[in-house]
Parts: C-alpha cells; structure tokens; sequence
C-alpha cells in the first residue's frame, strides 16, 4: 500500500479486483489521528478561558500552558489527514459541490439553526429586548454569520472549493514540490521575518504579491498527501 491513500479507505487507482475489495476497507491509523486530533481541537477549546484566571506563575497555569501549545497541532493534523484522502483520488467540480459543500452547508445550517434557538431562548430568558424582531434577527445572524467556533467550516468550504487545482498540481511531484515551497515562503518563512523589526518590509512585499492561493491551510492540505 502507498501513501497516496483516501481519508480512510484505498484509493481508486488499485488495479483489479483486489482494489474493489480493499477500497472499502477503512484505513484506521487515519482514523485514529483524527480522532486524536479533534481530541486536541476540544480539550484547546477546554482550556483556553483556564489562562485567565489561573495566577501565570502558578503550576496549573504552567501545565495548561504547555497542554495548551500541544493542542495546536489539531486543527493542522486533521487538514493533513483530509488533504490526504481527499487528494487521492480526482473529484469532479459537480461532485465538489453537490456532494462535499452541499453537505458541509446542511449540517452548518442544522447546527447554526440550534444555535439560533438557543440565542432566541436566552433572550427570552433575559428579557432584554425580547420581541419578535430582536428573536428573528438573532435567529438569522446566527445562521449568516456561524458563531467564534464554526471558523474551520467556512475554510474548509474555500479547501473544497480549490480542491479541483490543488488535485492538478500533486499529480506531478515537480509541481507539488514547487508548490509546497511556494507555500513554507509565503505562510511560513516571510510571517517568521515580518516579526523581526528591522525585516517586516519582508511581510509588506509579500503582501503585495498576493500569493493567496499558496498562503495558509491548503499548505496543510497537500502536505498531508505528500506525506
């Protein structure tokens, strides 16, 4: 088995009939570091508000500290893992969008309607403004607008969205090489430099280029296939 595997299962380029029986087969180290690493994603959510209130030269404000820096490796692990199937195998634009963000959308609508229901009870509950407009707007905000947590929805929305090109270019190793060190320049290396005084000119002309395309979480994404 190679590593160029779906997020859980054989990819589609297993010849045969061997690769309709094993394309089935659920890959479970895959599984399991998601699993770790929604486990991060969480128990940094836990923590978080502990910093402060928790004295910073304290043992327990140190522990969570380093708990805390551990954890951010969960959002970036779990890109990798879906970058890793996801890339595997060519997806059509239609399928993109009918199946992978038309599914996203539904289960963001769902919960965002629970959230909803819920500010709308809390008004009520707090009195403070409580008339139908207040209800109904607070309703549809949360809808439009998600809330602090559903950030990672909407980015890997704009992940699905490219997925059709970033596919294009890790199908040659040239290519994928090439884009990943475009990626470590521009999301890596020049950030590090414009925390530096005398370089952050380095982030300005950065900036200037407009390298959106290789700046950010597709870097996790196609690296999670390289790898």
């Amino acid at each position: 088995m190679n590593h160029f595997v779906a997020a859980g299962r054989l990819p589609e380029e297993e010849a045969g009939n061997e690769r309709v029986m094993e394309k089935s087969r659920r890959i479970v180290w895959i599984d399991v570091i998601k699993v770790f690493s929604t486990f991060l994603i969480v128990m940094q959510h836990s923590i978080s508000s502990s910093f402060t209130s928790l004295p910073v030269e304290s043992v327990d404000w140190k522990i969570l500290n380093v708990l805390f820096m551990l954890s951010r490796m969960g959002v970036p692990v779990f890109i990798m893992c879906s970058g890793a199937g996801f890339l595997a195998r060519r997806h059509t634009i239609r399928e993109i969008w009918q199946k992978n963000i038309a599914g996203l959308v539904k289960v963001y609508i769902g919960w965002m309607a629970v959230w909803g229901i819920w500010d709308v009870i809390r008004i009520g509950i707090q009195g403070e403004n409580a008339n139908l407009r207040v209800m109904v707007n607070a309703f549809l905000k949360s809808i439009l607008f998600g809330k602090y947590h559903t950030w990672f929805l909407f980015m890997l929305l704009g992940l699905y969205a490219i997925a059709p090109f970033l596919y294009e270019i890790v199908r040659q190793k040239e290519h994928l090489v090439y884009y990943m060190l475009l990626s470590l320049l521009f999301t890596v290396i020049l950030p590090v430099f414009s925390r530096i005084e005398a370089l952050d000119r380095f982030m300005t002309v950065a900036d200037s280029i407009h390298m959106q395309f290789v700046v950010g979480y597709s870097l996790y994404f196609v690296t999670g296939y390289y790898i």
